[in-house]
């Protein structure tokens, strides 16, 4: 063979050889172009997969605490309803058996009222005077000192039953508010 065939072989190979670089530089480039838009729709597809994903997920979380706060809030109130109750009750219950104590003081002052009344007839004061068999015209102390003795006595029984009839009034008038 020839040099110039021997030549024209080398540059066959070479530009074969460049041909096939530049091909394979070609399908490089295209199979990397390739990759990168492969890559980026499936890091876009990734994206908007977790963008739903975490959406659904801050949804199904927002939802929960909706239904959690709402099921706390509704068990507080029942507990705050059911205290109340239970306190109005108690309260209630301290009413009536104070109101039942009162009554029953009322309904005894009632009959000690009525056993007074029935003991103390009213009693008129007296003045009892000297003895007309004192002749002496002078002052007895012991005579008026009984006598006022017995003129006190009288007004204080006399102003406990006043007291005592009044205050059957008064309980009256506090039962029928009590009533009311």
């Amino acid at each position: 063979m020839s040099n110039s065939n021997k030549l024209q072989n080398k540059k066959s190979k070479l530009n074969e050889e460049e041909i096939k670089r530049g091909a394979e530089d070609k399908a490089r480039a295209e199979a990397e172009r390739k990759a990168h838009s492969i890559q980026d729709k499936a890091r876009a597809e990734a994206e908007r997969k977790a963008h739903s994903i975490t959406q659904q997920a801050e949804d199904k979380a927002r939802a929960e605490a909706e239904r959690r706060a709402i099921e706390i809030t509704q068990q507080a109130e029942d507990k705050a309803r059911a205290e109340a109750e239970r306190r109005a009750i108690e309260i209630t219950q301290q009413a009536e058996d104070k109101a039942r104590a009162e009554a029953e003081e009322i309904k005894q002052s009632r009959q000690i009222i009525t056993t007074t009344n029935d003991s103390y007839p009213q009693v008129e004061s007296k003045n009892f005077e000297v003895n007309s068999s004192n002749n002496t015209g002078f002052f007895d102390p012991f005579m008026k000192s009984v006598s006022m003795w017995q003129n006190y006595s009288i007004f204080w029984m006399n102003l406990t039953k006043k007291i005592l009839s009044n205050s059957t009034r008064m309980t009256n008038d506090f039962e029928n508010r009590i009533r009311k």
